[in-house]
Formats: structure tokens, sequence, C-alpha cells
């Protein structure tokens, strides 16, 4: 309902349940909109590595998405409604989900490629629970 009342010069997204209000030409989404202006690069020849609501218009500009952690609900809905993100198998486990995307990513993967496991059923590639919520390893 704010967003409406809200200035057009403001922007704001989530991050971590909270919301982040900053000017409407900043952003995630303009500063990748902005570095593929600036190197010529396509969507297609970016990729995100995200894992919270305010990285939602920074991953809307690249074409790979992917995602180490899976932060809330909401995130759990938007991998949900785009089947071909990758979310990573050792999911929620800090370093080393960023890790394992880096290394499938740098051996030329594509975010379709593999197992990204049932976000559903909050299990991940390896038939382990999903840490939603964790930013962590699982305790």
């Amino acid at each position: 309902r704010f967003r409406a009342e809200m200035h057009a010069s403001i922007a704001c997204t989530m991050n971590l349940a909270k919301y982040d209000f900053y000017p409407a030409v900043c952003g995630k989404g303009n500063a990748v909109r902005y570095l593929q202006g600036k190197y010529d690069l396509r969507p297609e020849e970016c990729a995100a590595l995200f894992d919270d609501d305010n990285d939602l218009p920074m991953a809307a500009e690249c074409c790979h998405r992917f995602l180490p952690a899976l932060t809330s609900d909401s995130i759990v809905a938007a991998v949900k409604a785009n089947p071909t993100w990758r979310v990573a198998k050792r999911c929620g486990q800090g370093v080393f989900a960023v890790e394992e995307l880096l290394e499938f990513i740098l051996a030329g993967g594509s975010e379709t490629q593999g197992d990204t496991g049932d976000v559903a059923s909050g299990q991940n590639g390896e038939g382990s629970e999903t840490p939603v919520g964790m930013v962590g390893p699982p305790q």
C-alpha cells in the first residue's frame, strides 16, 4: 500500500524481511544495467548469484541465475516460479554453496543443468533438508 504513496524518485526492496529505501536511480538492477552498457554485455553473458528479495532486480537483468541460499519464503516462491534457476546442492551452507556454484559456472555449466533439488518439498539435490532462512551451515 505504501508504494502507491511513495514519490517516484524513491524505490524500495526487501532485504532479510526489512524494507530498504533508496533513490530510484540506484539499486542492484540499475547497477547491472549500467555495467552491461559500459562493457557492452548482453543479459545472456551475465550471471547473478543471489539469495534475497533485494537481489531480484539484479537477477532480472541476467539470464543465468544461481542461488547459494534461500533466505525467505518469497525467494522459495520465486524459485518455484522460475524452475531454470539453479539452487546449490549445498544450499544455505555459506561459502561452500557459493564455491559449488562458482565451480559449476567456471566449468561451463548453465543453470538448467543438473539437479537443483525439490524446493517445494524442502529437499535439496542431495536428499537433505534445504535450510530456508539460513545463511550458514545447518545446525
